[in-house]
């Protein structure tokens, strides 16, 4: 197809990224060939064809400005002192993506925000890895892992932050960032990984919301007496009792004492088996787990601080389910646009390029996800079905400049409704059936 450089220009908001690119230093004087824009474009022709040398972004950008860059010419541009550019125009993508509307979703409908947070992990070339380290494995020594950390809002579908850190960045070191920008009225929905007492004593003491699923190991005392509570004792007693939920109020942490409620729901037997098939089978040899770790396995144990009032035990299983949507967006990265094998027999790429293109990928991924918040909502408007987002990824690798030139985007909802829909199962129910159903308790 043919390139309207001026309306592509109008569209990315050309004067935008022209600011951020000298502002970073990354364009030092009046560029001759390669600008922030030209950069950018380039690298977005090269990902929608699942190109990935730099002879192939080179090329794109040269298709785009209409003048002859060679591959030399762009490594120049592929150095450390042209990260805080790549940094700084992932931040004003996705501060543009997150303009949407606040949709109506019942099940949230009591918080301002909800953010979901979750990482994943891609591998890089093994030189990298005094700036990534990754796990140490006996037969392959040292490797080179990135621990890319999401955050996004569930009520306008948009990215609120990425950031890149090494693989020995755990979950954990990062779950005290969301206090940043945590306000009153928000809710975070994390999961094991995140969980530190001392940040949901903060998010409480912000007016702000949690879920959460119980880590193993953690002090609970009675919400009214403050006495230890044996959590498997106070469940074997439910269960004979014939109840498959307890909700009580209770204390966590011997020293923090912070009230939240705990809700236990009774796993259905072939979770129980995976679960304990799985522990058995845990992958860290360190990890000794005692009859007790493998009979709480048997049930789902989450703490909250939203009331009873506002959820049921039903809306806290369906509010903790809706952590999918991160997981698909993972899924999409890695198989529609393929991120986690981008690197592969580039053994001796240098470390900046690898980086910088990092970012760029996730600047190209930011783009491509903001758009099926748009679509998703016209196609249900349209057709009430409900746009994949898994399909929507492969449309968009097929049609990224179409999209991106559109006047508007209802041109597109036939043909999405058509072919990149969820299908209606009887046995179970897509992300979007389950985020907009009403209330089930």
């Amino acid at each position: 197809m043919k390139y309207n450089t001026v309306q592509i220009k109008k569209k990315i908001g050309e004067q935008a990224i022209l600011t951020i690119a000298k502002e970073s230093g990354f364009e030092m004087r009046q560029p001759r060939k390669i600008d922030g824009v030209g950069f950018l474009i380039g690298f977005c022709m090269m990902m929608q064809f699942s190109l990935r040398g730099l002879s192939d972004w080179a090329r794109a950008i040269g298709k785009f400005t209409g003048k002859h860059v060679s591959k030399q010419g762009l490594q120049k541009k592929l150095q450390f002192r042209q990260e805080s550019f790549v940094r700084d125009l992932l931040m004003h993508v996705i501060k543009q993506s997150a303009k949407g509307k606040p949709k109506n979703i019942p099940l949230l409908d009591a918080f301002n925000k909800v953010y979901v947070e979750d990482s994943t992990c891609l591998s890089l070339p093994k030189n990298l890895a005094k700036f990534y380290p990754g796990p140490h494995s006996k037969n392959e020594g040292q490797c080179a892992t990135a621990r890319v950390q999401l955050r996004i809002n569930l009520k306008d579908n948009s990215y609120q932050n990425i950031q890149v850190n090494s693989f020995r960045d755990n979950d954990q070191s990062f779950a005290h960032q969301i206090l940043d920008v945590l306000e009153e009225g928000a809710l975070v929905i994390r999961d094991q990984g995140y969980f530190v007492l001392s940040v949901f004593k903060k998010i409480i003491e912000k007016k702000a919301f949690f879920l959460s699923r119980l880590r193993f190991g953690t002090n609970v005392y009675d919400g009214q007496t403050g006495e230890k509570l044996d959590l498997l004792k106070l469940l074997g007693e439910c269960k004979k009792e014939g109840k498959k939920v307890l909700d009580i109020n209770v204390l966590l942490g011997s020293t923090d004492k912070i009230p939240v409620r705990l809700v236990a729901v009774e796993a259905p037997e072939d979770v129980k088996r995976i679960r304990r098939f799985k522990a058995k089978n845990d992958r860290n040899g360190k990890a000794n787990h005692s009859d007790e770790y493998f009979e709480l396995l048997g049930w789902t144990i989450f703490i909250t601080n939203v009331e009873a009032k506002v959820w049921g035990f039903r809306d806290i299983i369906r509010a903790y389910r809706c952590r999918w949507r991160i997981e698909i967006i993972f899924k999409c990265w890695k198989s529609s646009f393929n991120v986690d094998n981008f690197f592969d027999g580039k053994e001796s790429i240098s470390p900046p390029r690898v980086i910088i293109t990092i970012y760029m990928m996730l600047i190209w991924l930011t783009m491509t996800i903001s758009w099926y918040g748009i679509f998703v909502e016209r196609v249900y408007e349209q057709t009430q079905k409900h746009l994949s987002i898994i399909k929507f990824s492969e449309f968009i690798k097929r049609n990224f400049w179409e999209v991106l030139l559109a006047g508007k985007p209802d041109q597109f909802i036939e043909e999405l409704a058509r072919h990149d829909c969820y299908e209606k199962r009887k046995d179970r129910q897509s992300y979007l059936e389950l985020l907009y159903m009403n209330f089930l308790s």
